[in-house]
């Protein structure tokens, strides 16, 4: 009886799409190409045009108010978007670890692990659509 409740559990993960390999990275991949276009409509922004670094896409800009009343001044302010980095920087960690490719300071520095052979990968490949026919269909939808 329960081997069988075990049976129909394991079965009902493996169907679950968030189980697959390539579709955790694939999703993974569409966030971080996400966050890349924010970065980049940001530096052709013609706000960021004549900010030091604001061509790089990696500057917010937020406005304080300085004083009250008549005496009130706006002041433009830029900051390096760390909230962003952070993400960017975990997406890329992420995927590394689920392909194998991470390791960590306490682990041999000469041995590699690769969790996708070429067959697997070339399925993924074929499984994965292009960015641009992603932005297509987005669009139009």
């Amino acid at each position: 009886m329960v081997e069988t409740h075990q049976a129909a559990f394991l079965e009902e993960i493996q169907s679950l799409t968030i189980s697959l390999l390539w579709f955790r990275v694939r999703e993974r991949q569409r966030r971080h190409d996400a966050l890349m276009r924010v970065m980049e409509e940001r530096a052709k922004s013609q706000m960021m045009q004549n900010v030091p670094g604001g061509t790089t896409g990696l500057l917010v800009h937020d406005v304080k108010s300085i004083g009250n009343g008549r005496n009130a001044e706006r002041v433009d302010l830029f900051r390096i978007d760390t909230g962003l980095l952070a993400e960017l920087r975990a997406l890329e960690m992420e995927v590394a670890k689920e392909l194998g490719q991470w390791t960590d300071r306490s682990e041999q520095k000469n041995s590699t692990t690769l969790t996708l052979n070429d067959e697997n990968m070339a399925d993924w490949i074929k499984a994965t659509p292009a960015p641009e026919q992603d932005l297509v269909e987005g669009a139009g939808g």
